[in-house]
């Protein structure tokens, strides 16, 4: 089994938000540019599958979720 394929089955989604960079900072990052990052259901674990390093943080400050720009609810305006 792929790490990719643990992550999935593990029920991690790629993040989709904005990552500060004091994480790659506090990790000693070579490459920011290609950090790429998952996170579990649960939004305990952030994961990333940038390199061969695979870090990995239950530190969620770094992270910033977008907020939807619609309510989600059928027949209501969005924002």
């Amino acid at each position: 089994m792929s790490f990719f394929q643990y992550l999935r089955q593990a029920g991690y989604k790629p993040f989709r938000g904005t990552v500060k960079g004091e994480i790659y900072r506090f990790f000693d990052c070579r490459h920011p540019e290609k950090g790429k990052w998952y996170v579990n259901n649960d939004r305990t674990s952030f994961q990333c599958v940038g390199c061969a390093l695979y870090c990995e943080t239950d530190d969620w400050k770094d992270f910033q979720l977008f907020l939807p720009l619609e309510t989600g609810l059928p027949g209501e305006s969005s924002l």
